[in-house]
Parts: structure tokens; C-alpha cells; sequence
């Protein structure tokens, strides 16, 4: 079984159902629920995804999307040491690099993101949710 950590972007295509990305990220997500992909993500994409998801829905629907969402994802540890590692990267978005040293400890396969181009220096090798869905397939 595939194990890949999940970037926010592709939780926002899937909750607010944006295009074209929503048909992709809802074959990942579904293909999760058939236990063909164990997918992880981060409280800080949690709350990422809270804010945007936020802007189409109101604040119970908000919850509710992530509430039933964490059925399905499980969310990864993020501390002091993840956070010092982000900050001495060579990655040049800091988020970005938040989210590759929250995946390390996980051993994950991959990271799951519309912005690979973002993750050239990560830990893991970045796939589109396209990719992941082809190597499942």
C-alpha cells in the first residue's frame, strides 16, 4: 500500500469541488477509502484548508467537510524539531517546507501536490494526485 502525505491543495480542489482538479483528488480520496492509499496531512494543512474551504461554505459545513474527512486521513505530528528543520531547509517556501519535515518521520512514498515545483528540494519525491491515481490504477 502507497503511503503519501497530502498537501492542502488538493483537499481544497476536493471540498470545494474546484475545477478541473476536483475529479483527480476525488479518485485519491476514494481510493483511500478503499484502503489502496493510506493518506496523511498536517494540523497546519487542516487549517489552511479551514480558511479556504471557509470562503464557499459556511462555518458548520466547514467542519462537518473536515470532520469527515479525518475518517479517512490521518494527521501527522508537528513539532518544535519539524519546525527548526523547516526554517534551515534550501526549500524557498517555508510552508512548503514545514509540510516535506512533518511527512519525514511518517515514511511516506510521496508527497501528494498540484505544486510539485514547490517540492523540488523536499525530502520525498512530489506526485499531482494525476500521477498517484495512474500508479494505483
Amino acid at each position: 500500500m502507497i503511503h503519501a502525505f497530502i498537501d492542502c491543495d488538493v483537499i481544497i480542489d476536493l471540498l470545494t469541488r474546484r475545477e478541473p482538479h476536483f475529479k483527480e483528488s476525488a479518485l485519491l480520496f476514494q481510493s483511500a477509502l478503499d484502503k489502496q492509499i493510506k493518506l496523511f496531512t498536517s494540523p497546519l494543512a487542516i487549517a489552511n484548508v479551514h480558511y479556504m474551504v471557509k470562503k464557499s461554505k459556511d462555518e458548520q459545513q466547514t467542519r462537518n467537510a473536515i470532520s469527515k474527512l479525518l475518517t479517512i486521513i490521518e494527521i501527522a505530528d508537528m513539532t518544535k524539531s519539524t519546525v527548526i528543520k523547516a526554517l534551515n531547509s534550501d526549500m524557498k517556501d517555508f510552508e512548503d517546507a514545514l509540510q516535506s519535515y512533518t511527512a519525514e518521520p511518517l515514511a511516506c512514498d510521496y508527497i501528494i501536490t498540484r505544486n510539485t515545483k514547490d517540492y523540488k528540494k523536499a525530502l520525498l519525491e512530489a506526485k499531482t494526485p494525476t500521477e498517484i491515481n495512474q500508479i494505483i490504477q
